[in-house]
Parts: structure tokens; sequence; C-alpha cells
């Protein structure tokens, strides 16, 4: 007998998605962390993801325009990765399925019954919409949804009808590139041992790393792009302030850099914990934590935030030639750490 569904309904974990101070910057990770305790699943959490997704490991830039905050953003911009998400529930064991918003649109009825009874069952869908977040439950039989995104206490409230509302200054073509949608996540269809997990993000470091598509590219190359593009001024040179998006423009990559730097350990001493034979991690932990935090800000007058090049960064800093050297000169300091990681991973795992 089918049982009637209910008129309100939340799954049964309620929290946060992130949580900003220890350093959760990549909120897909956060979306797959909740949607795996729903399932049980504690020891899959968000720095398993961030390294499996290869967020907290790589440096990211872009030759053609914003394309998100780290690896996991660019990857489903791009149509050869729109199954990238997907395959990080599949690493784990677990099938899914990501429905862009153009086929959501297509077959709305359907989804949004998809979606109730996957919250009947206790388990979020992740939804990506110009944020990641995960929606945790439902009101007045589907007209309303709740919606958990950011470091949050307590979920948005979402009409059915403003589902695919576009944010303020964002296109429709822009979210067609970005490839928003929603992620099913679904059975358990065979048992992987948490280290593979780990293991197999640390073998795909080499291809991660080596990441280079001509429109965006990842490790040294992105710092090496990134300090070209500064030093070079062109992008900046005659903007107004109004046109000026900071985060886009520039941020974005100190945020994606500066997360790497902090947290990168979070990743690599678990998987050398499960995986102790994989000794050098350990070099790989201390370039990021050491050297390039320092880069950043070591607070002695030669690191990225010394010389206005960090979170702080001014237009007016981006159109002075003197200083735009100084910044870039540090990103290929930065450039030249990821490449000495580069060279331990080729030394020591199989590329590809």
């Amino acid at each position: 007998m089918v049982q009637a569904r209910q008129a309100d309904r939340r799954v049964p974990v309620q929290h946060r998605l992130i949580t900003h101070h220890y350093g959760e910057n990549y909120w897909f990770n956060g979306a797959a962390r909740y949607v795996m305790e729903c399932l049980g699943e504690r020891e899959y959490d968000y720095w398993l993801f961030a390294g499996l997704t290869g967020d907290v490991l790589a440096q990211v830039f872009s030759r053609d325009g914003f394309r998100g905050d780290g690896a996991t953003d660019y990857r489903l911009s791009d149509p050869a990765h729109h199954n990238f998400a997907e395959e990080a529930f599949r690493a784990c064991g677990y099938e899914a399925q990501y429905v862009a918003e153009a086929e959501l649109k297509r077959h709305l009825d359907a989804y949004i019954q998809r979606l109730m009874d996957s919250i009947d069952q206790g388990i979020p869908v992740i939804r990506f919409h110009y944020s990641w977040g995960v929606i945790v439950g439902y009101e007045d039989y589907g007209k309303r949804f709740l919606w958990r995104t950011d470091d949050h206490e307590q979920p948005e409230i979402v009409d059915a009808g403003q589902l695919f509302a576009l944010p303020e200054n964002f296109t429709e073509e822009a979210a067609v590139r970005s490839h928003w949608g929603w992620l099913f996540v679904g059975e358990k269809f065979r048992e992987v041992p948490i280290k593979q997990v780990y293991r197999q993000a640390v073998n795909a470091m080499p291809a991660l790393f080596s990441t280079d598509t001509g429109a965006y590219c990842f490790g040294s190359a992105a710092f090496r792009a990134w300090a070209d593009e500064v030093e070079s001024g062109g992008k900046f040179a005659g903007m107004r302030p109004e046109q000026f998006d900071q985060w886009a423009d520039y941020t974005i990559y100190v945020c994606n850099m500066a997360t790497n730097a902090a947290c990168s350990w979070c990743f690599l001493d678990k998987a050398l914990e499960w995986n102790p034979d994989l000794a050098f991690l350990r070099e790989i932990r201390a370039i990021y934590k050491e050297r390039m935090e320092a880069l950043w800000k070591d607070g002695q007058g030669h690191d990225l935030e010394a010389v206005g090049g960090g979170f702080n960064i001014e237009l007016t800093t981006l159109q002075d030639a003197a200083r735009r050297a100084q910044i870039a000169g540090i990103l290929r300091e930065f450039a030249a750490e990821a490449e000495q990681i580069e060279a331990i991973v080729r030394a020591n795992l199989p590329r590809g």
C-alpha cells in the first residue's frame, strides 16, 4: 500500500552546510558530506571530497571569464566533464545523476516529485544554482522548499516558482555555461574501502595538476597564467571602478590559493593515515602549509598581502605597472612551489 505523502517533511539531519572558520570554502564538498551523513557514511567528510574533486589541491585560472570557485566548478562548466559531480559519488560506491536546469524545467513536475521522494527517504538533493547547497525539506506538498547553503544556521525557504530564478546581474547564458542543476544520489552499488577512495584521489593528482584545456588550467600553469594576466595589465587598463568585479576578476584566485595553502593538510594527513605507504605526501604538505602559506601572508613584507595583491586588492593597484610587477613576481614564486609539488607527484605516481 502506497503511503500518502505528508504536507511537510524534512530530512532528519539538519545543520549548517559549511563553516567558513574551518576553511570550508568549496561548497560542493559540504553538500556531498551532508548527503553522505544522511546515508550514514560519516567518514566521507568534507575534506575527503575536497581532495577527491581536487578543489583543495589545485590552483585554478580561467582564460575566458569567471568559471566558479574551484576545480569542481571549472570541470562542471566544461561540456567534457558535465558528469564530474556524479563521478565523485561513484568513486564512493554510490549511484548519482546530475540533471541540468534546462532538463529540470522541461520535466519539472516529474523532477519535483523525485525531489520530494528523496526527501521522504531522508536524503537531501544537491542543488547548484549560483552556489552549492542541499534541498533538505518541503512544505505544503512541495509549494515551498528548504534550502541550506553557505554558513547559515537556518535553511532558506524557496517558493517552487523561484527554484530557477536568476540572481541579480546573472544571465541565462552564464547559468547554462556554469551547468546549474540538481544532483540525485541513489543506491549504493558497491563497497569501497575508505582507504581506496583516498588513494584514488591521490592517484588523480598527476592528471589534475597537468590540466590545461586552453580555456582554463590548474596547478603551476594556473599561477603562471595569473601572473601573466596581472603583469600585462591589459584586462584592467581603462577599467572603471563600477566595472571591476573584485571577486570574479581577481579575489577568487586569492581565496583558492589561500584556502589550499592553509587547509590542504586536512586532506593530505588523512590520506596518509589511511595509506601510510604514500610517504611523499609529507613533502607536499610542507610545501603547501609552510612555503605557500608564507608567500600568501608571512608578515615579513615579502608576501602577497604585503604588496597589496591579496584579499583587499584595489583596481588602482592593478592599474599601476610597478605594483603589478611586484604581485606577478610573487605569483611566479607560487608557481615554482607548485612545480615542486608536481615534480614530487610525478616521481611517485604514474600519470593519468
